[in-house]
């Protein structure tokens, strides 16, 4: 069954079952005319925040027909935050981090990164992002989003108070313990990982 992402609607995994819920203009025309659903169809529906239900398409609104589960978020929150790379392989990188539930996607400006946003161009960048980090979650069904944030350099991401109490990265070289030896045991709140670009990270970042 088809999985709607539906954040903007609050209150429609609240309504009581048979209630008529109604979606704005930009809503109907992505479900009628770029998903086109046919009248009847049954879909679930999640807000992003672990909540799920049954509804189905009117043409003009969905009708709620089951009540709403909430899901809890696993215990161990992860963020991954990924030196920018050239074309598809950025958004491969979104939609696969997505579907196995990472909770924050950081883009990495780095000094070997040959993509650079700025400007308007990074805001514009940023919401397209995250519509895949969407796209991703109504595929595979999950009901909590992947956050993607916005470029920051790993100065502004070091700075950060982390989401989980270890940060580590990945080094092409070699020579590291193994991510398996770092997380065997670990019992804190989530893990942060930094990867780098096409050139790796340089001197100075290490």
């Amino acid at each position: 069954m088809r999985q709607l992402y539906l954040a903007a609607h609050d209150g429609a995994l609240d309504a009581a079952i048979d209630t008529v819920i109604s979606l704005d203009a930009a809503t109907r025309h992505r479900l009628h005319r770029v998903l086109r659903l046919k009248v009847g169809t049954e879909v679930l529906v999640t807000d992003g925040r672990g909540g799920q239900r049954g509804c189905r398409w009117t043409g003009e609104s969905l009708v709620a027909l089951t009540e709403t589960r909430r899901y809890q978020r696993g215990t161990g929150r992860v963020e991954i935050a990924a030196g920018l790379v050239k074309g598809a392989r950025w958004d491969t990188l979104i939609e696969k981090c997505a579907e196995i539930g990472v909770d924050r996607i950081v883009p990495l400006a780095l000094d070997r990164s040959v993509v650079r946003v700025a400007g308007g161009r990074a805001s514009d960048k940023r919401e397209r992002w995250q519509d895949l980090a969407v796209a991703a979650l109504e595929q595979c069904g999950r009901t909590w989003i992947t956050e993607v944030a916005g470029v920051e350099s790993l100065a502004e991401w070091l700075g950060h108070e982390p989401h989980g109490s270890l940060r580590c990265y990945g080094e092409e070289a070699g020579g590291g313990p193994p991510l398996s030896d770092l997380l065997g045991g670990f019992a804190g709140p989530g893990v942060a990982i930094a990867i780098g670009p096409e050139g790796g990270f340089s001197d100075a970042e290490r």
